[in-house]
């Protein structure tokens, strides 16, 4: 985990070769009705003014989605943000999937932003 402007975010990095392949930061998820609103739209917001800080003007964006805007279960959720520098490429995202309850064994939807690091590499041919 990583705690970045007052936010906790899940780190996951997967490596080939001993190199890095991609990273994932995750925000926090929730599937209450206020958790949309009140958490993930404020997530996503810190990520995107960091990144802005960081590499400028993304390379496409639009605004926050609408909650039911956001595909349930689609992987890549709602791509909102993307930034393509020399080295990597930046995407932001809202995601919406559905799980079962531990203990109530009910499916719940829940929420959460990414953002997805993925080194770009150069292979010379």
């Amino acid at each position: 985990a990583i705690r970045w402007d007052g936010f906790r975010f899940e780190l996951v990095s997967k490596f080939k070769d001993g190199k890095l392949n991609l990273c994932l930061i995750e925000g926090n998820k929730g599937w209450q009705d206020f958790h949309y609103h009140d958490v993930v739209a404020k997530e996503w917001e810190a990520l995107k003014l960091r990144l802005g800080e960081i590499y400028g003007r993304p390379t496409s964006q639009q605004k926050f989605p609408d909650l039911f805007n956001v595909p349930v279960n689609d992987l890549g959720g709602v791509v909102t943000n993307v930034w393509k520098v020399e080295d990597r490429l930046l995407m932001l995202s809202v995601r919406r999937y559905e799980t079962k309850d531990c203990c109530t064994d009910q499916l719940l939807e829940f929420s959460c932003c990414t953002l997805l690091i993925q080194p770009i590499t150069n292979k010379k041919k």
